[in-house]
């Protein structure tokens, strides 16, 4: 087991290219279909054939990809470990209510694009996940067998000595904690709204989609 997600990024109600006569289509038209009055200068309150709003990973996904696609047309060079060490590093630190970190629920923030595309750190090791293992007491631990870091710092990245400068203030070491982050093991995983709950208005872009390829 290690430690997933990386990175945390928009995925509720994105808006995709509409597949008509699709599955998606058929069962979800009623809640997730859009008016073309709401990215075109139209009175008229048809729904689009064009596109669909639509959540989870698999609209996440391509945001992270897009920034790994910007960040290589900047710099061609890159190697996907630095790509994937810049992400994490430059993401924007999240924390819980009481202002705790769960790297297992966040990972190692949200998605910086801007940040990212700043950012100098170069990995000269494979950036690997830290890998976790479960005592017979249900504590979750980071396998210290398998660290991160060597000689060179963490990922082989020079000045960054430590996982807490991806996860924040309190470093993966302390997370005996972890055992009651349930998304590791695969229980009540749908009792956290951090991504598809009400409290996610923030990433809605339904009012930025406009016709066309762009």
């Amino acid at each position: 087991m290690v430690v997933k997600p990386d990175i945390v990024a928009p995925g509720n109600r994105v808006i995709a290219t509409h597949a008509n006569q699709s599955y998606l289509e058929a069962t979800y038209s009623a809640t997730n279909e859009l008016k073309m009055s709401e990215y075109m200068n139209t009175t008229s309150d048809r729904e689009s054939n064009k596109y669909f709003r639509l959540s989870g990973t698999s609209m996440a996904a391509p945001v992270v990809a897009g920034a790994a696609a910007l960040m290589l047309q900047a710099d061609p060079s890159l190697t996907p470990d630095t790509v994937k060490a810049r992400l994490m590093l430059s993401a924007d630190k999240w924390r819980t209510s009481n202002g705790a970190t769960d790297p297992c629920t966040y990972g190692a923030g949200y998605l910086n694009i801007p940040a990212a595309l700043h950012h100098t750190a170069v990995a000269r090791q494979y950036a690997l996940s830290p890998s976790l293992y479960r005592d017979t007491l249900g504590g979750v631990y980071v396998n210290m067998q398998n660290i991160l870091w060597g000689e060179d710092g963490l990922w082989g990245i020079i000045d960054v000595l430590g996982l807490n400068i991806l996860w924040g203030e309190d470093s993966l070491l302390d997370f005996d904690l972890l055992s009651a982050s349930n998304i590791l093991w695969g229980e009540d995983v749908w009792l956290s709204n951090i991504l598809w709950g009400e409290d996610i208005s923030f990433v809605d872009l339904s009012s930025t989609a406009i016709q066309g390829e762009n």
